[in-house]
C-alpha cells in the first residue's frame, strides 16, 4: 500500500516478552522509524535538558550518585552505558530499517552485529 498516512500520535508499548503493542489515532499508522531510528543512536550523557541543573540531576540519578544539581555527574559511567543499550535494544528493529533506509552501512553493520536478532525480525 503506498498510500501516505498522515503524522498522528502514535503509542508505543514494551510488553516485556520481546514483543511490542501499538496504539496510534489512525487507522493502520505506525510507530515512525525516524523516532526508532534516533533511539537507536541515543547517548544519554550526551543528552539535552532545558536547564543545566535538571541534566545535572539526572545524570547523577543514572549514575547512581544522588540527585545533587551541584555536582558535576561523571562524564563517563558504566550506568550509562547500560542505558543507552537497553534503549538501542528496544528500539534495535525500527532503527536498523530507518539506517538502512537511510543507507547508513556503518551505522546497519553496528546495529546488526550487536543486536544479530533484530535482523530475523526483519525478514
Amino acid at each position: 500500500n503506498d498510500r501516505e498516512i498522515p503524522e498522528c500520535p502514535c503509542l508505543q508499548l514494551d510488553m516485556l516478552n520481546g514483543k511490542v503493542k501499538e496504539k496510534c489515532a489512525l487507522k493502520d499508522a505506525s510507530f515512525p522509524f525516524s523516532v526508532a531510528g534516533a533511539a537507536g543512536r541515543v547517548d544519554v550523557a550526551k543528552g539535552e535538558a532545558s536547564r543545566i541543573e535538571d541534566k545535572k540531576s539526572i545524570l547523577n540519578m543514572i549514575a547512581g550518585v544522588g540527585m545533587d544539581a551541584s555536582v558535576d555527574p561523571p562524564a563517563t559511567h558504566e550506568a550509562y552505558d547500560r542505558l543507552n543499550e537497553h534503549i538501542h535494544r528496544r528500539f534495535a528493529v525500527g532503527a536498523i530499517y530507518e539506517e538502512a533506509s537511510n543507507m547508513e552501512a556503518e551505522r546497519v553493520s553496528y546495529l546488526c552485529s550487536k543486536f544479530p536478532w533484530a535482523v530475523k525480525e526483519l525478514t
